[in-house]
């Protein structure tokens, strides 16, 4: 029987890597062991923002979040790939 390829649109994990867990932690809810056993392709990282942050603030929490799931890539870099449009 094939496997089918998982794509999940949707993690919050962004905010959990920023607090300084990492990707190999049991305790979140995605991790590379988890989405390797689970066959997702792809994994989109949520770099949300609450509107409590204003202006700046939120401009800053933004650049954490995405600054904390790229150091996971380059952490995991066997097993992760950044994917963007040019």
């Amino acid at each position: 029987m094939e496997k089918t390829t998982i794509v999940d649109l949707h993690c919050d994990t962004a905010i959990r890597l920023a607090k300084g867990q990492g990707l190999d932690s049991p305790k979140g809810h995605v991790s590379i062991e988890r989405l390797r056993s689970g066959n997702v392709g792809l994994q989109v990282f949520a770099c949300w923002v609450s509107p409590l942050y204003r202006r700046q603030r939120a401009v800053d929490r933004a650049r954490k979040l995405i600054e904390a799931v790229r150091r996971q890539i380059a952490v995991h870099s066997r097993h992760l790939q950044l994917v963007f449009e040019r």
